[in-house]
């Protein structure tokens, strides 16, 4: 693909996105991805980020249906009942907005957007210390007399990624875009409207 994409946002878009049936690669500590029987065209990687960066999608409590069984599951999924509620909260929201999309194969050959299993909320692998910088639970630079990042935040953390299958899936059924926005962009992410 060529640097210095452009893409006009489309109600098509928000009809695309809409039809995904969330899944989870269980890869590393896992990760949201799109179902294993998607069938991704080449800029479904981009609508995704783009939507999770710049869609508005309410809070509050909104029906979930677990995926299929081949779509695998978080732990926070697998506990579920087939027909749930779930509760998508601002903190959903956010990470949603800062996790590293890409492209990959977590089912077989056929690459699917999804978010990196290893690095899910950007380059680090304590991926919890990175989730608790992005909602703003521990300060930037690590105070001299102690560590912010407790045991309780991280087990919160944890508890909270495996819930980033279903806010992915409660998100995308809910999210809105203005039609007619352009964005601009490159192959790597890095979209912004103009």
């Amino acid at each position: 693909m060529m640097a210095g994409m452009q893409i006009l946002w489309q109600q098509a878009h928000v009809e695309r996105l809409r039809a995904v049936r969330v899944g989870w690669d269980g890869a590393e500590v896992g990760a949201p991805c799109f179902g294993p029987d998607w069938e991704s065209q080449p800029d479904d990687v981009h609508l995704l980020r783009i939507a999770t960066t710049y869609g508005s999608c309410p809070t509050g409590s909104f029906p979930y249906r677990r995926p299929p069984a081949d779509h695998e599951y978080s732990f926070f999924v697998e506990d579920l009942p087939d027909d749930t509620v779930f509760e998508f909260s601002d903190r959903h929201r956010r990470l949603l907005a800062a996790m590293s999309w890409e492209l990959s194969a977590p089912y077989g050959d056929d690459d699917i957007p999804g978010c990196d299993p290893k690095r899910p909320y950007g380059d680090f692998t304590f991926y919890q210390l990175e989730m608790a910088l992005h909602l703003g639970l521990i300060p930037a630079q690590k105070p001299p007399d102690h560590d912010p990042m407790t045991p309780q935040i991280v087990d919160a953390m944890t508890a909270l990624h495996g819930q980033m299958q279903p806010a992915l899936q409660v998100f995308l059924q809910n999210f809105d875009i203005p039609a007619g926005g352009l964005f601009t962009g490159e192959d790597w992410g890095g979209w912004e409207p103009v």
